[in-house]
């Protein structure tokens, strides 16, 4: 017989969670950064959602770990440990580089307080 114990309530939770939490993350990446026509970058609700995905995926994925290790269930460790390995693939492929970057450029300097316009013809260019 065997002294492992079976998987508790929190430990199954948290395994669905994160299998759930992980498709949720990668639908959520397709659809802020695969659209029709322009797109401006993710908005301030997309970064939070994702912030709040990320952050409960990585809470599921590690406390799955966690329950795993401490009843001693190698191979459930191990396919929490893929499911992890997952979860991170996906969660670098969905980060968001818009989150601090704005992609737009700056617009050019106005003409300062004591520009002058140069018309053809007139004696007030500078330089002649």
């Amino acid at each position: 017989m065997t002294d492992r114990r079976p998987a508790g309530p929190l430990e199954i939770v948290a395994a669905l969670a994160a299998l759930g939490l992980t498709l949720a993350t990668f639908w959520h990446g397709l659809t802020v950064y695969f659209c029709w026509g322009g797109c401006d970058g993710p908005t301030a609700t997309e970064v939070l959602v994702h912030r709040l995905l990320t952050g409960g995926l990585a809470l599921a994925v590690l406390t799955t770990l966690v329950t795993a290790a401490l009843r001693r269930g190698r191979w459930v460790f191990l396919w929490h440990l893929a499911v992890a390995a997952v979860a991170l693939v996906v969660a670098l492929l969905t980060a968001m580089p818009q989150i601090d970057w704005d992609g737009s450029p700056p617009p050019p300097p106005g003409p300062g307080p004591d520009y002058v316009p140069c018309y053809s013809g007139s004696n007030d260019c500078v330089g002649g």
